[in-house]
């Protein structure tokens, strides 16, 4: 919760940029920064000694900061 705060400060703080929003993984502990949000939160990924990584797939992840349309950036189970 405390990220999630952090996070949200400092998105409002750049003027909420478009996309900019905070998922959790479905990994215990692990966060997903969208890429509109890194250049806003640059010590949070520092402090959290984030790594680049692929976005997250949908069934395993949950929106802790942003818009419900920001869903459209995880990428969808084709079956």
């Amino acid at each position: 919760m405390a990220v999630r705060d952090q996070f949200a400060e400092a998105i409002t703080a750049a003027g909420d940029p478009e996309g900019a929003c905070l998922f959790t993984t479905g990994e215990e502990d692990a966060v997903y920064f969208s890429p509109a949000s890194v250049s806003a939160v640059p010590h949070l990924i520092a402090l959290l000694d984030a790594q680049p990584s692929p976005a997250p797939e949908r069934e395993g992840a949950s929106l802790l900061a942003g818009t419900q349309k920001d869903w459209d950036l995880l990428p969808r189970t084709i079956h």
